[in-house]
């Protein structure tokens, strides 16, 4: 018999052979390997809330099983149970909820999850948690090992810790199944996947996730593509008012960038919260410049530094790291790395940078109005600090969740298409349509950067996006002010764009710089990539300047022309006239600062020009400028025009 191994059972005195194969040919991943070594105690006790029971058993085990009903009536109906050993670990024996099994009553038998393959622990409580539902326990089921803890060989170690991965990668695939049925079946707007959290163990899970044993378990570790949905779309108000705010507003694309920094990775520990802090600073330090600076700031001296705002180990509060931030500042990530742990603050090394925040503040009654208040303080000072929380039987709040940075929103509209992405969708069609008539229909989803890295199978590339229909799970966002203040940056180096030729400029978030030239207009840019959107309102609504585009590359106009656009010549473009263009309207030729105008034996007729400090003119080959009516050629100090042969008229 190949690939066989022979474990002597000393304690009972009989022999158990065990081959890979079985971990394969096993038709039903979610019950105990029963043999001969399989002790049993029989139970008669149904429970309707939370309750633990002691495990009088000092013999090591490798599996453990529980036999019996659960009945889950409503959507709200929960069930967790968890072993925990000796050493305190703990180990997920069953998790149900109607959308991890989408029926009223589910019968168990010698049923296991992640305590299928134990790695021979000494069980002693078995902690029961239920959300309006019942259980009735009929018989715990143990597998004794036949190796102790201390005795254990690495070999022997290893192979077990390659039979869970497999069994859990198996149950894994069934409960997507289970999720992306019911998300089918209840219209829901996300699907499950084979993600890094879904196959985390217990132990890491409920840290990364931040759930307590008790926590309502919505399903967001199998979250991989769409839109995650906290709580049922009939849940919500229907009282909800219409939005005067624009209806998406995303930090990842204004003024034709992407002011967030990259998605990190916050490992098995508890520390989204300093990755939360440290994300919101980071992306406050590009727009207060105006500049893709993209520091790299250290959570872990957030983490260790800190105080009572929070550990690696057992998280803590983003607010709390934001005021410490302004007071103490936080320095590049090189002067202390990461390390998925909670390491002395005197661990800090030399460092080059320190940042420092002005202040930051909670955002009350942000539930109102269809979370108007947040998309206010999202549009005016960029991103924020917020996340989501768990309830435990869909009424008692608990401060227990996952924060994330809060950069953007969409509303839900009638007609919109909501692709889901890779394979996840068992349907063959990998969209949805929002229809007449459904509840989210004007509903806001918000767009989370996360910190669970890149390497998952999320559409999102690392950002989460989230419908709260249960409102008490929307974490409270806050957030920081300008201006920021640094060792590397000043105020002098904030830029002052005029990036697509509009007229107008942007310099980030924050007041007009002193050092902004005193022709340029108060009011920012609302978008600074698009020439013929202005100035934006209190509402994220930018104001329509007319048509218009932009020179950014070498462009040649050729024969005879007409322009009665806006045109813009910015940083790097170079606009040559060889032919005739004659300008109309209220059409304008704008030369920004490092943009070049050449009139190359060319002509440009009823011209009305508009120089910038930094701008070039230049005519040659007999070129000619005739200015329109009224309108006057003016080159501001700074600007070069240089005739080599030609006139301006």
């Amino acid at each position: 018999m190949k690939n066989q191994r022979l474990i002597a059972l000393s304690a009972l005195g009989v022999v158990f052979l065990c081959t890979q194969a079985q971990i394969k040919s096993n038709p039903n991943p979610f019950k105990l390997k029963t043999n001969i070594n399989t002790i049993s105690t029989e139970f008669r006790n149904v429970y309707h809330k939370s309750d633990s029971i002691k495990i009088d058993y000092n013999y090591p085990i490798e599996g453990f099983a529980v036999s019996g009903k659960i009945v889950q009536p409503n959507q709200d109906s929960w069930v967790r149970i968890i072993l925990e050993d000796k050493d305190k670990n703990e180990y997920v024996v069953l998790e149900s909820n109607r959308v991890y099994n989408d029926v009223d009553t589910l019968n168990l038998l010698d049923y296991c999850e992640e305590s299928k393959s134990l790695p021979i622990i000494y069980p002693s409580v078995l902690r029961i948690y239920i959300g309006n539902a019942s259980l009735d326990l009929t018989r715990v089921s143990m597998e004794k090992s036949a190796d102790s803890d201390k005795d254990i060989t690495s070999i022997r170690r290893a192979e077990l810790k390659l039979e869970f991965e497999e069994y859990r990668r198996a149950q894994v695939r069934s409960i997507i199944n289970n999720i992306n049925e019911y998300n089918q079946v209840h219209n829901k707007l996300w699907r499950a996947g084979i993600t890094e959290s879904a196959l985390m163990p217990w132990e890491n899970k409920k840290r990364v996730l931040g759930i307590e044993s008790s926590s309502y378990p919505y399903g967001i570790e199998y979250y991989a593509t769409g839109i995650f949905e906290f709580g049922e779309a009939t849940d919500r108000n229907n009282d909800r008012t219409s939005s005067p705010y624009i209806d998406h507003f995303d930090w990842r694309n204004r003024h034709g960038k992407n002011w967030m920094t990259p998605i990190r990775y916050q490992s098995t520990g508890n520390g989204c919260w300093a990755f939360t802090a440290i994300g919101v600073t980071e992306a406050l330090v590009n727009l207060y410049f105006n500049d893709k600076i993209d520091c790299n700031l250290s959570e872990q001296e957030i983490i260790s530094c800190s105080g009572l705002c929070g550990s690696n180990a057992n998280g803590g509060m983003a607010p709390c790291a934001l005021s410490k931030i302004i007071l103490n500042g936080v320095s590049e990530e090189d002067a202390f790395l990461f390390s998925n742990s909670d390491e002395p603050c005197s661990n800090k090394g030399d460092f080059n940078e320190l940042v420092f925040l002005s202040n930051e503040f909670p955002i009350s009654n942000y539930a109102i109005n269809n979370n108007d208040s947040i998309k206010k303080y999202l549009i005016n000072y960029g991103p924020l600090a917020s996340g989501y929380t768990y309830n435990t039987s869909g009424s008692i709040f608990h401060t227990t969740g996952h924060a994330m940075v809060l950069v953007g929103y969409a509303t839900i509209q009638e007609g919109d298409t909501i692709w889901y992405f890779n394979s996840y969708n068992q349907n063959p069609s990998y969209f949805d349509v929002i229809h007449t008539g459904d509840n989210r229909i004007g509903s806001t989803y918000w767009i989370f950067k996360n910190s669970w890295g890149v390497n998952h199978p999320y559409c999102h590339n690392g950002y989460a996006y989230v419908l709260f229909n249960d409102q008490s799970c929307f974490h409270s966002p806050y957030y920081a002010k300008t201006p920021v203040s640094s060792l590397l940056y000043n105020d002098s180096n904030i830029l002052i764009t005029d990036a697509d030729g509009d007229g107008y400029y942007y310099w980030g978030i924050g007041t007009k710089p002193s050092h902004c030239p005193s022709w340029i207009p108060n009011e920012p840019d609302g978008d600074d990539s698009d020439i013929s959107l202005g100035p934006m309102d209190e509402y994220g609504y930018l104001q329509q300047l007319s048509c218009g585009y932009t020179i950014t590359t070498p462009t040649t106009h050729t024969g005879n022309q007409t322009l009665s656009c806006r045109l813009g010549i910015v940083n790097g473009g170079i606009l040559t006239v060889s032919g005739t263009t004659t300008m109309i309207g209220n059409a304008t030729i704008r030369v920004c600062e490092g943009g070049t105008l050449i009139v190359d034996g060319g002509t440009i007729q009823n011209a009305n020009l508009v120089l910038v400090s930094g701008s070039t003119v230049i005519l040659r080959n007999g070129g000619i400028i005739n200015m329109a009516s009224g309108k006057d050629f003016n080159a501001p100090i700074g600007a070069v025009v240089n005739v080599e042969s030609g006139e301006i008229n």
